[in-house]
């Protein structure tokens, strides 16, 4: 049974997303350094930089807008129907994603291939793109909502989980994040698992199964 305050839940930790993507965007980059962020800001206890407007990204935009692609596709999306959801919802070059160039960003890249008909998950594949371009870090946080979709049935979510990501980033990364989207379907539930029965729920994805074992390890 879906808890009465499970939306209530999801929000605060969305909203604790959020407030964690504006305080890092500033310093976000590879030059801020333990050290660095030390000795400029000391101790850290609000935001470092104040903004007039502050855009979001695809770590918040993209959850949103890929679940979409559930109700557009009728209930049992396909890559494909999660591809189209992407050339449907973003403007190129305007928001949404990192639009850091053909064979830069993994997102840019996607799609372009979309763009100019090449269907996912080719368009996100280490056969058209390369293993750099292809094994780029961002599907992990495209399948969360979707996990979070699916209240107290993991067993519903692996049909849903191998969607959204491969658009752009290669199955097998997506098939690491199985674990963290099952886990997922229980958050804000009774069910909620906690220290070892974190392991535990990781542990049912076929690569999670591997992590476990070097986390034991």
């Amino acid at each position: 049974m879906i808890p009465g305050d499970y939306l209530s839940k999801v929000y605060a930790g969305f909203l604790g997303m959020n407030i964690g993507i504006r305080l890092g965007a500033p310093v976000e980059s590879g030059f801020w350094t333990y050290e660095r962020l030390r000795d400029v800001y000391g101790d850290i206890r609000g935001y470092v930089r104040d903004y007039k407007h502050f855009a979001a990204d695809d770590d918040t935009n993209g959850p949103v807008f890929f679940a979409r692609a559930l109700e557009d596709g009728g209930g049992e999306p396909t890559a494909q129907t999660v591809a189209e959801t992407w050339l449907n919802y973003a403007r190129e070059g305007v928001g949404l994603y990192w639009w850091g160039g053909f064979g830069v960003s993994t997102e840019h890249t996607a799609y372009l291939n979309l763009k100019n008909g090449i269907p996912a998950p080719r368009s996100g594949s280490i056969a058209q793109n390369g293993k750099t371009a292809a094994e780029q870090i961002g599907g992990q946080i495209f399948i969360d909502t979707w996990g979070l979709m699916a209240p107290c049935d993991p067993a519903r979510a692996p049909g849903e989980e191998r969607q959204p990501s491969p658009p752009a980033h290669v199955r097998h990364l997506v098939d690491r994040h199985r674990g963290v989207l099952r886990r997922g379907t229980h958050v804000g539930t009774p069910d909620e698992p906690r220290d070892d029965r974190v392991l535990a729920v990781v542990g049912r994805a076929p690569l999670g199964r591997r992590l476990l074992r070097g986390v034991r390890d």
